[in-house]
């Protein structure tokens, strides 16, 4: 399983943001897998409350970037996406494919956004 994490700048509510989010890159209200069928979800491994969606064989997680999960080098970013692969594959493939790829999406609808190096 391959991760990786695309940070967005953003001062919207994490409700609204996941709404935004869902129409930008064309996501389902809810999950096929069933143990995550419901998107909004709590736990303190992600700060709290977050975002789990399913897509293209991917995990994303909706992060606030903040608190203990936060990361200081990426402090101008308000949310991050934990972006899995369900699959293992090539690394390299998948930062330079399918996460830059998804940041160009996401920059397209205005949003300023930093890979993780």
């Amino acid at each position: 399983m391959n991760v990786c994490y695309l940070y967005i700048q953003s001062i919207e509510h994490l409700d609204d943001f996941a709404d935004r989010l869902r129409k930008i890159i064309n996501i389902s209200t809810t999950n096929p897998t069933p143990e995550l069928i419901d998107q909004k979800r709590y736990g303190l491994n992600y700060g709290g409350e977050y975002y789990a969606f399913e897509c293209f064989g991917l995990e994303i997680m909706l992060v606030r970037n903040e608190g203990e999960v936060g990361d200081s080098d990426y402090e101008d970013y308000q949310f991050y996406l934990e972006v899995q692969s369900k699959k293992d594959f090539d690394e390299k493939l998948f930062h330079d494919g399918i996460l830059k790829y998804l940041q160009m999406t996401l920059e397209d609808s205005g949003l300023k956004t930093q890979l993780e190096d």
